[in-house]
């Protein structure tokens, strides 16, 4: 889908509202101002208890569905991690289980560790078994942190600095407006004549870095995120479209 839209000249955005959550685009805005200095470490989870689950048939079945809670909740976090700090290009490890559902090969917690092409180590739970969802995550940099909360339908924002008080601001009463912003902005950077964000790289990135998560639990070896295939489709993805602004992350083979 993606090589074809490059041909083509023709958009193809995905979705990922998690990105216009308010707690999570004021700790964008934090990042890129430089607030936590180098990021270090990321460590996050995001899930919920699985109760879609007995409702919609279609998330047991693996030749439907594609993937357990890693492709459905952690993809989303796999998206901010590159959106935010830097791109994927190893799954250190990676770790598949069934702990409630017994679907056979669709995972219901998964855990993983990435390495990313800035240096910076992601530690990454996605489970169907959280009933404190959605999402939680934290990262820490060479100068402060930040924590993003999410959990039991709050929105919340921590952060600080080596040995100082930690700030915190607070975005529950907030309206649930990220649908309509993500929308927005697709309006705005298509009226500019840019490519809307995330883009079909974007997507594509996630989904691939999903499956050989998979393939890293399945034969219990690291497994590279990041190969010749990726860079030559950037190439051609930005030959193809204008972007706004650097949130497809440059990376070299390998590194």
């Amino acid at each position: 889908m993606v090589v074809e839209s490059i041909k083509r000249k023709c958009i193809l955005k995905v979705g990922s509202n998690v990105r216009y959550f308010p707690n999570v685009a004021r700790a964008i805005e934090l990042i890129r101002k430089g607030y936590v200095g180098k990021p270090i470490l990321f460590r996050g989870w995001i899930g919920n208890e699985g109760l879609h689950l007995l409702t919609k048939n279609w998330y047991t079945q693996k030749d439907m569905v594609g993937g357990g809670t890693l492709l459905d909740n952690g993809v989303h976090l796999i998206d901010l991690i590159r959106y935010i700090l830097s791109e994927i290009v190893i799954c250190s490890v990676a770790k598949c289980y069934n702990l409630k559902w017994k679907f056979k090969d669709i995972e219901d917690n998964a855990l993983v560790i990435y390495e990313l092409s800035n240096g910076c180590i992601a530690s990454l739970h996605s489970s169907w078994t959280e009933k404190s969802g959605y999402m939680y995550f934290e990262i820490h940099g060479e100068e402060g942190y930040i924590h993003v909360d999410s959990r039991w339908s709050k929105a919340t924002l921590t952060y600080g600095k080596s040995g100082g008080e930690p700030m915190y601001e607070d975005f529950t009463r907030c309206p649930k407006m990220s649908y309509d912003a993500e929308l927005e902005d697709f309006v705005k950077d298509y009226r500019r004549g840019f490519h809307p964000k995330p883009t079909s790289y974007d997507g594509y990135r996630a989904v691939k870095i999903v499956f050989e998560s998979y393939r890293s639990a399945l034969l219990n070896i690291p497994a590279n995120c990041f190969d010749g295939i990726d860079e030559e489709l950037y190439d051609h993805f930005v030959k193809a479209f204008n972007v706004d602004e650097p949130y497809i992350r440059v990376c070299k083979h390998g590194r």
